[in-house]
């Protein structure tokens, strides 16, 4: 019998980029499984596997992390013309924006000077702000690739000095989101620079928590993976002052000459600022996997820790003289709220007006009012990683969890007055997702541990949660958008036949695989018949009547599941479907097969296929991982023979494409650095990112009725843009008497055309809509919001468009 399961899973990755390959890591993995069915985490690393799978080197090794930024820097030099001069998308965000639930939060921190000023760090979305106590937030890094902010430390005095702990404290290792060290500002978020604390991604570390001194605010410490570090000049230069891996550190409440930290397996203790540090064991565990502390100005003279091993909590613990000697504090109960993830979700805070409340969260969250005699639930959302009491608050607490940030009120009785501050933040992972031809308002996307979404922009009810867990493909008609299916993990599928509104829970997935395909399994609709679907689990499985009786029509070799499939726009018979190595191909829904795996121009790590909107035949299909100029491939012959079309591109991976059905053939390509373009008129490809954050694009649909192009990404939710031959408008009508002035405009524009004008703001609602004459040629967009819109006028038989810049 191996040893627990998340210190193998922690130890196998974290040593990934220095000793072990993927493969390793994998079958170390899948037999602890084998040996331990039923064993926690399966998930977890399945979840590892989907993200990892597709993005090694060609060899098959794990990449250094910091090829993203580097990739990113070297495009944009080397475009830096091409980019500038090139006509640019106009990226909006679209949803899902539930406000309730909105992804994955690591800290709060508040600005000691302003209470409604906080800066929310994140794990996979950057940090975000607000100057009015969550109502509005704005992100700060939007430009800097899958930036993780695992904690940020304000000057006590000069609150617009920042410090900023990159990285993803609590899951660097499961997606390989690691830390580049400390940023400064000096401008309150808006610009940053390095610092001496500064790491190459490939060092795989992580930082659990920055902290400054409040008496000497050029002090700071930071516990890191790789030991304590300190500075005393403001971050221009560190000293390592103890090796190995520690989670968390605090002052003295009311003597920074003595400060408190956790490492792995210790509570420590320094008398000299940080310098040199004496671990303690009066009265706690000799060693731990994971320890916590929290003090409090109540009783300065208290200091508290919680233990835990890699998948249980083991105990809270309590000091009265400054951290000398402890006693154990009573906690029935916490185990089972702490739940099996303590390396991955474990917190503790303590009231600043009361020494005997204590919080405690982990995959839920509890807390007592009296020392822990009594403990009681305060949150009922899942996998916490910071909590917070607010400022000079006895019983008002702030909590980062998975699905967001939240306080919680009245925590001295009942927990009432539940209040998130989400309203304004989309933090979503969004594995796949999927639009309604038929009803351009809606769209459905699978989420990273935030369930599956369906959106709804034209309702006050902008979205609504499908079901919890994992999700996944969601696929629905095109034409009603009444028929929708979405997905758990694994492959368990689920029907609604009233657009989404309610779904059965009757499983209607095939009956003998259901809950037993790829992590994300791939799912696809007959284009000319939405009551044909087939589902991709080791086999291809078939459906002729909406999903509720199933066959298998595929005999493939081997057992593996298959990782895309993809059915053709204009025939719904003909089919594509990779297991990320082999490519089938069935021109008649099934009931044959051709083995296309031959042909390849690459061996493995084969990530989409995209099918010519009119032509089976003319096919493209993508490159994962970390291959140099080899990322999209293209045949005109059903996949006989393939030319390589990656141009530029940097070399990341290519997640999706997509055709568009124009005269130019347009493509548009979403990899982990956003979004490129290219149609049959140019010789290379082009960033279509303009608007977009620097994210990882999983998914691409085109709504042909609004002419726009839609991005599921890894970590901001769900994005629209218009095409970009509607943006650049050559596809409209060439007329010189086709005149808009003034443009730019105070609101009111006169256009010299007869016709029915019709004008969108950017996120694809209409704006202001008018029959345009020789006598009545003014548009009137005073009571709009300044910003850019896009005019559409149809003139006897035409299309003229025009965008209008409102001031």
């Amino acid at each position: 019998m191996k040893s627990s399961l998340f210190a193998v899973l922690l130890l196998s990755v974290s040593l990934q980029s220095q000793t072990l390959t993927y493969e390793q890591v994998k079958a170390e993995m899948e037999s602890y499984f084998l040996e331990n069915p039923g064993a926690k985490g399966q998930k977890q690393f399945d979840r590892w596997k989907y993200f990892t799978e597709n993005r090694l080197n060609e060899d098959g090794t794990f990449p250094d992390p910091e090829i993203l930024l580097r990739e990113w820097t070297l495009y944009k030099a080397e475009h830096a013309r091409v980019m500038s001069t090139q006509s640019t998308a106009n990226w909006q965000q679209w949803g899902p924006n539930p406000s309730f639930r909105v992804g994955r939060t690591q800290c709060l921190r508040q600005d000691p000077g302003n209470p409604l000023t906080w800066y929310l760090g994140t794990p996979a979305s950057g940090l975000w702000k607000t100057t009015d106590g969550g109502i509005n937030w704005t992100a700060l890094t939007e430009n800097m690739p899958i930036l993780g902010v695992s904690d940020v430390a304000i000057h006590p005095l000069t609150s617009s000095t920042l410090y900023m702990a990159c990285g993803d404290a609590d899951a660097g290792t499961l997606n390989n989101v690691y830390s580049t060290g400390v940023m400064k500002s000096t401008d309150g978020g808006l610009n940053w620079s390095t610092t001496g604390l500064n790491w190459n991604f490939s060092a795989s570390r992580r930082i659990g928590r920055l902290i400054i001194n409040p008496d000497s605010a050029n002090v700071l410490l930071a516990a890191t993976s790789n030991g304590i570090y300190r500075t005393r000049d403001g971050g221009i230069t560190w000293t390592q002052v103890r090796t190995g891996n520690h989670e968390d550190i605090e002052f003295h409440p009311l003597n920074s000459g003595i400060v408190y930290a956790g490492s792995s397996s210790q509570f420590l203790r320094s008398a000299d600022g940080g310098y040199t540090w004496t671990a303690i064991t009066s009265g706690v565990p000799a060693t731990g996997n994971r320890v916590i502390v929290a003090v409090t100005p109540d009783n300065p003279l208290a200091v508290y820790c919680i233990f835990a091993s890699s998948s249980a909590f083991t105990g809270l613990y309590k000091s009265t003289d400054e951290g000398l000697n402890f006693s154990t504090l009573p906690s029935t109960g916490v185990s089972s709220t702490v739940g099996p993830f303590p390396w991955y979700a474990l917190t503790l805070a303590v009231s600043p007006r009361d020494e005997d409340m204590i919080a405690i969260g982990g995959v839920l969250a509890t807390r007592t009012i009296n020392g822990g005699t009594n403990w009681s639930s305060c949150g009922s959302e899942n996998d916490y990683h910071d909590m917070m009491f607010w400022k000079n608050s006895k019983d008002s607490m702030f909590i980062c969890n998975d699905k967001g940030i939240y306080r919680i009120n009245n925590l001295t009785s009942t927990p009432t007055g539940v209040t998130n501050f989400n309203a304004d933040l989309n933090l979503i992972m969004a594995y796949k997702m999927c639009i309604s031809p038929a009803q351009p308002d809606w769209a459905f996307c699978g989420t990273q541990d935030n369930a599956t979404y369906k959106l709804n922009t034209g309702t006050s009810s902008f979205s609504g949660v499908i079901f919890n867990a994992d999700g996944g493909y969601c696929v629905t008609d095109a034409a009603t958008g009444n028929f929708v299916l979405a997905q758990k993990e694994y492959g368990q599928l689920f029907k609604s036949t009233t657009g989404g509104d309610a779904f059965s829970y009757s499983a209607c997935s095939p009956p003998s695989m259901a809950n037993q395909g790829y992590f994300v399994t791939p799912v696809g609709l007959h284009t000319q018949n939405a009551q044909i679907v087939y589902a991709g689990y080791d086999e291809v499985w078939k459906s002729t009547d909406g999903a509720s009786t199933w066959a298998t029509v595929s005999s493939f070799p081997g057992s593996t599941d298959l990782r895309e499939m993809t059915v053709a726009p204009s025939n719904g018979n003909v089919v594509y479907v990779s297991t990320g190595s082999n490519l089938w191909k069935t021109p008649d829904g099934g009931t044959t097969w051709i083995d296309l795996t031959g042909t390849l121009p690459f061996t493995s790590s084969l990530l989409d296929i995209c099918i010519h909107s009119t032509d089976t035949s003319r096919i493209w299909i993508l490159r994962g991982g970390f291959t140099a100029g080899g990322k999209v491939y293209y045949s005109s012959n059903g996949g006989l023979n393939w030319t390589n079309v990656s141009g530029t591109l940097p070399n990341v991976p290519a997640n999706c494409l997509v055709h568009e059905n124009n005269s130019v053939d347009g493509l548009y390509l979403g990899t982990d650095l956003g979004v490129y373009y290219r149609d049959n008129t140019m010789s290379d490809w082009v960033s279509y990112s303009t608007g977009l954050p620097v994210v990882i694009v999983n998914q691409l649909e085109i709504q042909y009725s609004t002419n726009k192009i839609v991005a599921g990404t890894m970590g901001r939710g769900i994005w629209i843009s218009y095409l970009y031959q509607f943006t650049v408008g050559q596809e409209q009508e060439k007329d010189s008497k086709f005149i808009v002035f003034p443009n730019p405009s105070d609101g009111i524009f006169t256009v010299e055309k007869e016709g029915l004008a019709t004008v969108y703001s950017m996120d694809g609602k209409i704006a202001a809509q008018l029959l345009l004459t020789k006598n009545q040629n003014k548009i009137n967009l005073q009571s709009h919001p300044a910003g850019v819109y896009l005019l559409e006028v149809l003139s006897n038989g035409h299309i003229y468009r025009e965008r209008l810049v409102l001031h």
